[in-house]
């Protein structure tokens, strides 16, 4: 969005009017009653998402009868428990994880953050106005985390029981503040009860829109968004990715540091993978009693990046294991035995319930870990996987997250060794380091650095992006898709 005609306007006028969502603040979630959906699945509850939202309507409707113009979240859950949908006691649990969840799913829309900043800078007041059944409490929260500390007022309609639709919270903000109207400049993306009623009560008024999401789109990307975008009330994953996707665009914007190609891939197309996987993956280690995990180099490194966010002091403790076939070869035929048994006693390797994870295919380097434990007298490692294929290691204790996996979703899953690709060589061997130990890299030609740049571009997506869904989802844990990901 062109913000200079924001400003010009801004400059004649004394006070800046904010609205809240979609405006000063953003979702990541895809749609606002995605946030339904997303209860449903974490309560398991059946058809939440239908139920809330015909509550809020009877709720409305009762209240306008009243002559009231606006809802609270307590009415809408009064209304579930007159209904005999829930209890007293199970509403309240419920409504509580709602605005937990606000809390956590909401962000600071950083286009909008800079008019804020520019309108203090200029000294101009601030205030907020928006039509909204959440908490005034909840409201004064969400600024606070995303940055807005400094302003005079929110006008809010749960709080006031008047609208921005009907025209009565203008009246009412316009009486409060005792200032004319052409002395406020309102902001908000709805065209009707932000722009059209804030002119009849004769504020200016501009219709926030946003900046699009990317300035380079694939054909393939834009398919993957309509596919998301088809799905995303029935998978929370699709309706995350697409609200923390358009946040992480906005921010590129605001910075003026658009993100190249690979930067995109990698968000888009590894974190869902990564996210359903780790959540599996902690679920199958708690049922094994697997405590300590160990990612095998090179695809574990974002691995366990994401995992190890995502468990942020559990039990687990997790290590980026030095690793590869060539290294466990050249182990096996004898080199530097001695080295590789201290390296494996350091990092307490054959402590167990322990097990390592990569991405998969048939198991062949868990064969090779065990054949050289077996040599040693040691117990052999069972293994997790992103995906297993046949049956050649019939020995192997392991589990994995797609086993033979749907013929069409093979081509993409083949498609992993690259987009989960480390930032550094192929690891061939381990040489001493003081107390500790360090890995021989393979020396790496033009297209091997390359490769690593793009890792490098695809890994800072992922941790922007696991970065922004890590407070939801660490609290609020719902179930893997498995399913969502063969939309991949």
């Amino acid at each position: 969005m062109n913000l200079h005609p924001i400003i010009d306007k801004l400059q004649t006028c004394e006070i800046l009017s904010l609205d809240i969502f979609d405006t000063a603040i953003v979702r990541l979630f895809h749609h606002p009653h995605d946030v339904f959906y997303f209860i449903e699945k974490y309560h398991a509850i059946h058809d939440f998402a239908r139920l809330r939202r015909n509550a809020s309507f009877v709720a409305r409707a009762s209240r306008t009868k009243q002559g009231i113009e606006e809802v609270t979240l307590q009415d809408i859950y009064d209304n579930m428990v007159a209904s005999n949908i829930f209890s007293a006691e199970r509403a309240a649990e419920i409504m509580e994880s709602e605005k937990q969840i606000e809390l956590l799913c909401t962000a600071c829309n950083p286009e909008v953050y800079f008019l804020y900043e520019k309108a203090l800078a200029l000294g101009k007041k601030v205030i907020f106005t928006s039509d909204m059944y959440l908490d005034f409490s909840v409201i004064q929260k969400i600024l606070h985390n995303a940055g807005y500390t400094r302003y005079e007022q929110i006008f809010l309609s749960s709080h006031r029981l008047k609208t921005k639709g009907n025209k009565s919270l203008y009246a009412c903000l316009l009486q409060e503040l005792g200032v004319e109207p052409k002395s406020i400049l309102h902001l908000g993306d709805n065209i009707h009860s932000d722009v059209h009623s804030g002119a009849i009560c004769g504020l200016n008024t501009m219709q926030y829109i946003p900046s699009v999401k990317q300035s380079e789109i694939s054909t393939q990307i834009r398919r993957w968004y309509q596919i998301l975008e088809q799905i995303h009330k029935t998978s929370v994953f699709a309706s995350l990715m697409l609200g923390s996707l358009h946040l992480m665009s906005l921010q590129a914007k605001a910075d003026h540091n658009e993100k190249n190609y690979w930067y995109w891939n990698g968000a888009q197309l590894t974190v869902p993978i990564l996210l359903n996987f780790c959540f599996w993956l902690e679920e199958e280690a708690n049922k094994s009693a697997i405590k300590n995990i160990f990612f095998q180099a090179r695809d574990g490194l974002i691995i366990k990046k994401v995992f190890d966010k995502l468990t942020a002091n559990s039990h687990f403790k997790t290590t980026y294991m030095y690793s590869s076939r060539k290294f466990w070869d050249s182990a096996l035929a004898g080199n530097n035995e001695e080295l590789v048994i201290r390296y494996l006693a350091d990092i307490c390797f054959n402590e167990e319930p322990a097990a390592i994870v990569d991405v998969g295919r048939h198991g062949t380097l868990q064969h090779k870990i065990n054949s050289f434990l077996k040599q040693h007298a040691y117990n052999p490692i069972s293994g997790f996987y992103i995906e297993c294929r046949g049956n050649k290691y019939p020995e192997l204790e392991k589990s994995s997250f797609f086993y033979e996996a749907p013929q069409n979703i093979k081509p993409f899953l083949d498609f992993l060794d690259f987009l989960l690709i480390a930032d550094h060589s192929l690891i061939i061997g381990l040489e001493p380091a003081g107390q500790s130990y360090r890995p021989i890299y393979l020396e790496a030609d033009t297209n091997q650095l390359a490769l690593q740049k793009i890792a490098t571009d695809m890994h800072n997506a992922i941790d922007s992006c696991v970065d922004l869904l890590m407070p939801l989802l660490r609290q609020f844990k719902v179930p893997y898709e498995q399913d969502f990901v063969e939309y991949m």
